[in-house]
């Protein structure tokens, strides 16, 4: 199970639960298994669905352009490139550059980078 708690510079909170999370092995570069949304964010994780974990040294998005961990600062499970961002730079004033902060597009979109992004990850029995 995953949880995500936001907080925006407005004092505002949101969340976003996922009854379905996992992550595979490294055969599979850390593909990511994502679903059964529930929450009042919005579904930013639904395109990262499937993806497999891209950084800086290893590009395993669906951009063929560029890498998106190096367009976009960060490692994640990108596709061509990202709906949320968690681990982007954070940003004391926006507008944010575009998708390079903390970005959970379903709420605030592409140039509002989060005050506060918390990910929990709990076991299922």
């Amino acid at each position: 199970r995953l949880r995500v708690d936001m907080e925006d510079f407005e004092g505002n909170t949101r969340y976003a639960d996922y009854g379905l999370f996992k992550v595979a092995d490294e055969s599979v570069n850390y593909r990511l298994t994502v679903g059964q949304y529930t929450g009042n964010a919005g579904d930013s994780m639904a395109v990262h669905n499937g993806m497999e974990f891209s950084t800086r040294d290893a590009d395993h998005d669906r951009d063929n352009a560029k890498s998106c961990a190096v367009a976009y600062t960060s490692a994640w499970w990108y596709n061509s490139c990202l709906f949320t961002n968690p681990n982007g730079q954070y940003y004391y004033t926006n507008p944010s550059p575009f998708l390079k902060g903390i970005i959970w597009y379903y709420w605030r979109n592409d140039d509002y980078s989060m005050k506060r992004m918390e990910i929990k990850i709990r076991p299922v029995a």
